[in-house]
Parts: C-alpha cells; structure tokens; sequence
C-alpha cells in the first residue's frame, strides 16, 4: 500500500474544552473528556501533518491528567516542535475578548508567535452593525426568545439607557456582592465583545443583549 501525502497538511483540533472550563464546577481539570486531548497526537501519528495546532480554554493546563503535557510529549516524540501559548484572538483581529491556550506543533523548526500579524481594535460595531432587521436563516443566526422574566430586564436596560442590569433586578443570588458584571448585560458597539460561548442564547449567561432596542430592530 503507497501512502500518498499532500505537500503541505495541517492537522486543526480543538478537544472538548468542558472538562477545563471555568463554567464546570463537578469534574474541572479532572474529566475523562481531557483525555481526548492526546488523540490529537494518535492522528498525527497516522495522518503525517506538516503542522499540528490545538485550541482550547485558557485553563487547560491546569488538568490534573496533564493532558497538555502527554499530548505534547507524544507530538515530540513524531519530530515536532511543541510551542504553547496564550493568545487574546482580539489581538489578531477578531471582535471579542477570547483568551485561548493555543498550541502549535511544527516540524523541522518552531512556529514563531511573534511573527503573527496583528490586527487589535475590531469592535461589535464592525462585525454586527447592518445585520438588524435580517431573518435568520439557521439556529445559529435566529434570536432566541427570552422568558418573560428576560424581557423585562432586557426592557429595563433600554428604558434607563444602562449597559449593565443592576443586582435588585438580578435573580437573588445576584443581590450580593459578585464578579459577574457582565451577565445580563447589553452589549457596546464601540468595544469587541466578551467571550462568546454555547450559552449566548441567553442574557443569563453573559453580556449578550444587543446593542439595540427590539423597537430599533423593527424599523
């Protein structure tokens, strides 16, 4: 059997970041998903990349099962040259603040992160601006509807020309002293957004209500 390969192949993996993330507070950094983690290694111990590139939260390294560490043990072991880092992708030109770990395997020399261009200053504004009024066509691109509790949150930052719902008409949990500023809060069209994440269907999970009124949407 000939094994044919492509002049330049690049091997792109993202392992299911649940078992890192700050939101899972039963198995963090100790979660058989991390473990999946050194299967990117297996494939490209089978597909021969030229480049190997994992993304994952910023927490990673912090697995108790290594996982970071065994995957890149393993892609050491093929000949690649294993390069972690911590990477805002605003700084590179996306609209949000999403602080990844990143880790670039190449082979025979080292990625340099120093020569990636950088493009910081995208705000909501150039990514968003235009689209409202436009029927979604997907689950992805169709506003989900919030509960009637939502609404009138979402009413009241409109009312009082506020970004940020204050704790008494948060739920009770929120009526103490917090760090989650952001949650039920209304975008800004001058700033990037923060993380998006699976959740964004709901102001309850982040700062996601946009910038403009439903009345504004309308017209």
């Amino acid at each position: 059997m000939t094994r044919v390969k492509a002049s330049t192949a690049l091997l792109l993996a993202g392992p299911p970041c649940q078992g890192h993330s700050a939101l899972n507070n039963h198995t963090r950094h100790d979660d058989d998903r991390n473990d999946l983690y050194r299967a990117v290694a297996r494939a490209a111990s089978l597909l021969e990349p030229d480049a190997v590139i994992v993304e994952n939260v910023r927490g990673v390294g912090r697995d108790r099962r290594n996982a970071v560490k065994r995957c890149s043990e393993d892609l050491t072991s093929l000949g690649f040259v294993v390069r972690p880092k911590l990477i805002d992708v605003y700084g590179l030109g996306a609209a949000q603040r999403r602080v990844r770990h990143v880790l670039v395997a190449t082979r025979p020399t080292a990625f340099d992160f120093d020569a990636l261009p950088m493009d910081a200053g995208r705000t909501l504004a150039w990514a968003i601006a235009g689209l409202e009024g436009q029927d979604g066509n997907t689950l992805f691109d169709t506003a989900s509807v919030p509960t009637s509790e939502n609404q009138r949150r979402i009413d009241f930052l409109f009312d009082a020309n506020v970004d940020d719902l204050p704790n008494r008409k948060r739920p009770q949990c929120h009526h103490s002293d917090h760090s989650y500023v952001s949650m039920y809060g209304r975008l800004k069209w001058s700033e990037p957004a923060q993380t998006i994440t699976s959740g964004f269907g709901s102001m309850g999970q982040g700062r996601f209500v946009h910038p403009l009124s439903p009345d504004a949407h309308a017209a």
